[in-house]
């Protein structure tokens, strides 16, 4: 299952979204290797994957996520037993990396884990 919406407003300088979807992936599914002109974030919501980048190879897993920065070269896989499902969003704008970095999110620590309680 694949779903993919894409939105034409981009009159707000501050922050944009510009797509948003979700996809249900294969056994191996791969993307990449891909450049992107905006920020990517990947959530997962069940089964893991790798998410690799020239800064090494991230395993993934549900309740966990990856950004992909502008610019980057990237690849991401579904693993070959337990593929993901994963809901993503594409933004841009003055503020966009400051919330990722705000979300300790950077090149070189790509992946979200959420902090026990």
């Amino acid at each position: 299952m694949h779903k993919t919406f894409t939105l034409n407003h981009t009159d707000n300088i501050e922050l944009n979204l510009y797509q948003y979807g979700e996809e249900n992936c294969h056994k191996g599914h791969r993307f990449g290797p891909a450049v992107r002109q905006h920020y990517l974030f990947h959530y997962v919501i069940s089964g893991t994957g790798t998410f690799y980048s020239e800064f090494g190879a991230f395993p993934v897993g549900a309740g966990e996520g990856f950004l992909i920065h502008p610019h980057e070269v990237t690849t991401y896989c579904a693993d070959n037993r337990d593929p993901w499902h994963y809901m993503w969003l594409e933004v841009d704008g003055l503020i966009a990396a400051r919330i990722f970095e705000e979300c300790h999110l950077s090149r070189q620590s790509p992946v979200y884990r959420p902090q026990p309680e």
